[in-house]
């Protein structure tokens, strides 16, 4: 279903950030993107406001985890018991900066945290997906609109009168607009004449 999530990006990454989570049995997940100076920020986290602790710990295991493609840590945090830190690199298309998800996960067995790794290492191209779906659908819907302009200027170009122009514009915008009323008026001093 996120391969084809037809909301925009950051309501995408919650949803994505947060079935991650479920997958491994996370209490955080974390989304880290490179800058250009190669310095790790958090862009988006599930549940929404994460441990500045845990993000600072993120933001450590973020580098092996794009250098190797997916890396673990275990780390303990006073008065909170041992949470194993779990990333994998994900896909990224041409042109878009490094990312990384890094999931906190209470602690576990090896077995366990390396088997969690290896099946979220399998959803890694689904913000790829969700891009070029995305994309797939703006191309489809510009082509469309380009369509509907191209028609609307075959039928006004065949008036050669401007009052039967101007009336074809009026009618055809109000069918394909599926409005009550369009004027077509000149902007003079201020004043629309319609």
């Amino acid at each position: 279903a996120l391969r084809h999530f037809g909301g925009p990006p950051e309501a995408f990454f919650g949803e994505y950030l947060a079935a991650a989570g479920q997958l491994a049995r996370a209490s955080h997940s974390l989304l880290l993107i490179a800058g250009a100076d190669g310095a790790w920020t958090l862009s988006a986290a599930s549940p929404a406001q994460p441990d500045p602790e845990l993000a600072a710990r993120a933001v450590e295991l973020a580098k092996s985890v794009a250098e190797r493609g997916a890396a673990s840590v275990r780390a303990q945090r006073p008065g909170k018991g041992a949470t194993a830190l779990t990333g994998f690199r994900l896909d990224h298309g041409p042109d878009q900066p490094s990312s990384v998800v890094v999931l906190a996960v209470p602690d576990a067995p090896v077995e366990q945290l390396e088997a969690a790794t290896i099946v979220l290492r399998l959803t890694a191209d689904i913000p790829v997906s969700y891009f070029k779906e995305r994309a797939l659908r703006q191309t489809a819907s510009d082509t469309v609109r380009f369509a509907q302009a191209f028609d609307l200027m075959i039928l006004i170009n065949q008036d050669r009168r401007f009052v039967k122009a101007a009336l074809t514009l009026a009618n055809e915008l109000a069918s394909r607009c599926r409005s009550s009323r369009v004027s077509l008026g000149w902007m003079h001093d201020g004043y629309a004449r319609l």
